[in-house]
């Protein structure tokens, strides 16, 4: 049998022709005409002259072929000799219709494609035998079981055919990284496993690996499926030619059929045949990449990519809406990648804590699938958190208004579901003290009125022990200490010794009379003097500090304090003596004026409070307020405060 060197070959067709020389030979040579109406004209001449020397070897016109470059390319064909040589050895080349009548014989067995460093065909006889040998020794069987059906050039080995033990044994070599295997310069195997799935290893680093398959792309699938379809709208019309002409051959009876009517039937033949064979290749080649992607789009269903699962659906059917179960497998896998998203969508929302939106992704997967993954625990989760939310919400919203009560409760309904939930437990614990110091403070103020005045510094000791700034209760603590210490004394007095006091009171009233008496007598006879402007004394040793909302401000500057329409400001004075010390606020008397006119806030002549709140108004955008600091009638401080409220934008 001939066996052709089909690399010299390509390149001779490559170097000697241009595409339009060999698009011209396809046409003009019967035998390449079924090849001509299937190639694109675009095709680069490298890729051009590669699929013709494939479709002649597969064909057995490889002769032809080489006749047509002798006689209009004779230096190009001598330069790249040799072409063929005839061989006995087992090795020969047959071709693809004979490589799959082969393997329909052998049903038990696989086949193996192995791709070694160096060129196999370019290999001695011997060399190739004990290649086979080394094979045949590491998988166990005899060389007389491996049955070589093709040969390539370039890297290929060879193309053999064996029992699927040998298969098994081959792969699990693959995957230990035998040492035996390494030793025989493999490049590449090709194998199918008993599932029937191509698997393709690659020596690459030192050892073995699996590599992915690699789809061809859908544009050419579909450019074999469009020739799919031409041949299949073809092959009619040639039959309906040779009827016609068998039609025509039968008119002539026992004349005899002319002699070229016999060659236009044979020729008509050749092209049904020619056309049926390459419908089957293409039926084959189409079905192997259909597989090919509908064993890929599996694995992604598998590995839950469903994008790629959904896009190799989408392209199977394509080309053949009927291929296995694919528009129920496609709607599948839309499903899931909806249900994907929504559920990825939910986590996101989940981690974010976007609660509502999370529950209603979580309920859109649960509506579609009961079961999908943990979607109703996840439902669950985020329920709890959305309800431990408001009631968050609410409890703060409580404790900034002071309802410590309804906090309290809000923020002991939080703990019983989540102990560790934000700062639940220390906000819980806050309002509890200000819950029990305004129950202490109500206390407090209850004795006052009852001038229960011990019960009044027991109650303000325990609060300033809790907190020392809070309300009014170092002055509810000085007045209560004030009269324990002075009025109580005097009232005792007063009970054992009334009558003598009133006796010395009155005695003292008198001799007051009198004098008054005596100096108006003496004084309507003196000159009148001009009176002098009232004396404003200066503070000795004591310093005021005035501050607004808790911070120090400056009265001496000419700036005034911003503060929002319609909120308060607190003003508080404080007195510092000279060791830094406060004093006690309630020996003083507070003069508090602001610009007339201002209904918000009311002047406060001679008041005892040492705070007052200022609220601010846009009916007076600027105004001042006025402290003056009295001690006994007399002017001790005056101090000015600015205020502008803000502009609303």
């Amino acid at each position: 049998m001939t066996e052709y060197n089909l690399a010299n070959i390509r390149v001779l067709l490559t170097e000697g022709f241009t595409s339009e020389e060999l698009l011209q030979f396809c046409f003009d040579e019967p035998k390449f005409k079924p090849f001509y109406s299937q190639i694109p004209h675009d095709t680069s001449p490298a890729q051009l002259a590669r699929l013709i020397v494939d479709y002649a070897n597969r064909r057995s016109l490889l002769d032809i072929l080489l006749v047509w470059v002798k006689e209009h390319n004779n230096a190009k064909y001598e330069e790249h000799q040799p072409y063929h040589d005839v061989s006995s050895n087992p090795l020969a080349v047959t071709g693809v219709h004979e490589i799959e009548d082969t393997s329909a014989s052998l049903p038990s067995k696989q086949r193996i494609q192995i791709y070694l460093h160096s060129d196999f065909s370019s290999l001695s006889e011997a060399r190739r035998s004990a290649a086979i040998e080394s094979f045949a020794t590491l998988m166990k069987i005899s060389p007389e079981a491996i049955k070589v059906y093709d040969v390539y050039q370039g890297s290929v080995v060879f193309d053999m055919g064996v029992p699927t033990e040998a298969v098994q044994r081959l792969h699990s070599l693959l995957e230990s990284n035998s040492g035996q295997l390494r030793s025989l310069n493999i490049e590449k195997v090709i194998l199918k496993t008993e599932s029937g799935e191509v698997e393709e290893w690659i020596f690459k680093e030192g050892r073995f690996q699996k590599a992915q398959t690699t789809l061809i792309s859908l544009t050419r699938l579909q450019r074999l499926a469009d020739n799919r379809t031409d041949l299949r709208r073809l092959l009619p019309k040639h039959i309906r030619n040779l009827s016609e002409l068998r039609q025509q051959a039968a008119d002539y009876g026992p004349i005899g059929v002319p002699l070229r009517l016999r060659h236009e039937i044979e020729a008509e033949v050749e092209k049904i045949r020619a056309t049926e064979l390459e419908l089957q290749e293409l039926n084959t080649e189409i079905q192997e990449h259909l597989s090919q992607r509908y064993t890929a789009a599996e694995r992604a269903v598998i590995r839950e990519k469903w994008t790629r699962a959904i896009s190799l659906f989408q392209q199977i059917i394509e080309i053949d809406r009927d291929y296995e179960e694919i528009p129920e497998k496609l709607a599948e896998a839309q499903k899931q990648q909806r249900l994907a998203e929504l559920y990825d969508r939910g986590l996101e929302n989940l981690l974010g804590e976007m609660w509502q939106d999370a529950i209603a992704q979580f309920r859109q997967i649960l509506r579609v699938d009961q079961d999908y993954k943990d979607a109703r625990p996840k439902l669950a989760e985020a329920e709890r958190q959305q309800q431990l939310a408001e009631l968050y919400n609410q409890g703060i919203a409580c404790f900034e208004n002071r309802g410590w009560e309804q906090s309290i409760q809000l923020f002991q309904q939080i703990l019983d579901t989540d102990q560790g939930y934000k700062d639940v437990r220390a906000k819980l614990a806050e309002a509890q003290k200000h819950q029990y110091l305004a129950q202490l403070y109500d206390m407090v103020k209850q004795a006052e009125v009852s001038k229960k005045w011990q019960q009044v510094i027991t109650g303000c000791q325990q609060i300033i022990k809790i907190d020392p700034a809070y309300r009014d209760t170092r002055q509810l603590l000085w007045k209560a200490r004030s009269y324990v210490s002075i009025w109580q004394p005097i009232k005792s007095i007063w009970k054992h010794y009334k009558i003598p006091l009133i006796i010395t009171l009155s005695l003292v009233i008198l001799v007051v009379i009198l004098v008054v008496v005596i100096g108006w007598f003496f004084r309507s006879r003196v000159p009148p003097i001009t009176p002098t402007s009232a004396l404003i004394l200066p503070i000795a040793n004591e310093k005021v500090v005035i501050e607004v909302d808790g911070i120090k401000i400056d009265t001496g500057n000419d700036s005034c304090q911003e503060i929002d329409p319609n909120t308060s400001a607190r003003i508080e004075v404080k007195l510092i003596d000279s060791e830094g010390r406060q004093l006690p606020p309630n020996i003083y008397s507070y003069n508090w004026r602001f610009n007339p006119g201002d209904s918000h806030n009311k002047d406060k002549l001679d008041s005892q409070n040492y705070a007052v709140n200022y609220s601010a108004s846009t009916e007076h955008p600027t105004q001042t307020v006025t402290v003056e600091v009295l001690r006994e009638g007399k002017t001790l401080s005056v101090n000015r405060i600015c205020f502008t409220v803000k502009s609303q934008k």
